[in-house]
């Protein structure tokens, strides 16, 4: 049986979401009693035409809503846990740093002296910008940016760094 283009011009095409959704719909048409095309032109003609209150456009946005402010409050849920994972990890590099290069928020000029030149060592060429984000809590130190030259001037006199280009300084031991 082909259709004729009137025919074809009056067909609406009908998907269902999932099978479930399917198979509510096909009980419902069953218990009426009717075909699918009338059952689906009433139902199309009362969402159409529902006055106010009930009208399934406005039942379906307040869906919508809910929905959204629940993915919405998933979302914040999982911020939330990532920024305390991101907390409790920064809080680790901080004691493993300190394991590594001891405690950088020392106020002693020839500790900070070893702790830098550990750094140093350890990473072989570092900017100054990258030194400086090794140390925690810099703010705490007093005076750490003219300590640091200092440090640095030190060693470069003994010849212990090379300083490069770009502000980076080289260790050469």
């Amino acid at each position: 049986m082909t259709r004729n283009d009137a025919q074809k011009k009056r067909r609406i095409d009908f998907s269902a979401s999932t099978v479930e959704q399917k198979e509510k719909y096909e009980a419902a048409i069953a218990e009426s009693g009717m075909n699918k095309s009338a059952f689906m032109r009433m139902a199309l003609d009362q969402f159409v035409d529902s006055p106010g209150a009930e009208n399934p456009i406005e039942i379906y946005k307040d869906k919508e809503i809910s929905r959204l402010k629940q993915e919405i409050e998933q979302l914040r849920g999982a911020l939330s846990l990532k920024a305390r994972a991101n907390e409790h990890m920064d809080g680790e590099l901080r004691r493993v740093r300190a394991r590594l290069t001891g405690d950088m928020g020392q106020l002693n000029v020839a500790d900070l002296a070893n702790q830098v030149g550990k750094l140093l060592k350890q990473a072989g060429i570092l900017t100054h910008k990258e030194l400086l984000s090794q140390i925690d809590e810099p703010h705490k130190i007093p005076n750490l940016t003219q300590q640091l030259n200092e440090i640095e001037s030190a060693l470069h006199r003994e010849g212990k760094i090379t300083l490069l280009e770009g502000d980076r300084i080289q260790w050469i031991g």
